[in-house]
C-alpha cells in the first residue's frame, strides 16, 4: 500500500461546510475494538484532529498510534484504552520523526509483556523528537517481568 498524506478532522455532525463549524462537543471515535491491531499507523506528515483513539490491541509496538519516520500533527485527541503486549508504547509509539502532539489526553493505555512492556502512554525511540504541548498524560501502565519503565513516557536512545 502506498503511504498517502492524510488529514483527518473529527467534531462534525454532518451539516458543517468548513472546519471552523466543527464542535469539540461532538465525539468522533476511531475504535479498533481490541481486534489484534493498532488503531493508526502514520508514515506521513498527516494531521489527526479531534478524535478519540481507542481499542488498539497489538503484540507489536504502538497500540493506539504507531508513528514511523514522519512528523504528523496530532491535536485535540484523547488516546485511551490501547494495549501492546511484548511491544512498546501502549498509547503512542514514536519511531523517529518529529510529531507535534498538542491539547491531547493520553490515559488508560498499557504496555505489558516479557519483551517490551515500556512506555504505557508514549514510547519514543530512534532519535524521535516529538513536541508535546498542553497534554495530560495520566493513568497509563508499563509492566514486564524485569519491571517495566515509563508508565507515562519512556524515552530510549
Amino acid at each position: 500500500m502506498n503511504d498517502k498524506l492524510l488529514h483527518l478532522y473529527g467534531g462534525f455532525n454532518g451539516t458543517e461546510t468548513n472546519l471552523s463549524n466543527r464542535s469539540s462537543d461532538i465525539g468522533t471515535t476511531l475504535d479498533a475494538q481490541k481486534n489484534n491491531d493498532r488503531v493508526l499507523e502514520i508514515k506521513t506528515n498527516s494531521t489527526i484532529d479531534s478524535f478519540t483513539i481507542t481499542g488498539g490491541n497489538t503484540s507489536n509496538s504502538g497500540g493506539g498510534i504507531y508513528i514511523s519516520n514522519s512528523s504528523p500533527i496530532i491535536t485535540n485527541c484523547t488516546i485511551t484504552g490501547n494495549n501492546t503486549t511484548n511491544g512498546y508504547g501502549g498509547g503512542i509509539y514514536i519511531n523517529s520523526g518529529s510529531p507535534t502532539i498538542t491539547n491531547c489526553t493520553i490515559t488508560g493505555n498499557n504496555a505489558t509483556g516479557d519483551v517490551g512492556g515500556n512506555g504505557g502512554g508514549i514510547y519514543i525511540s530512534n532519535s524521535g523528537t516529538p513536541t508535546i504541548t498542553n497534554c495530560t498524560i495520566t493513568g497509563n501502565n508499563a509492566t514486564n517481568t524485569n519491571n517495566g519503565y515509563g508508565g507515562g513516557i519512556y524515552i530510549a536512545g
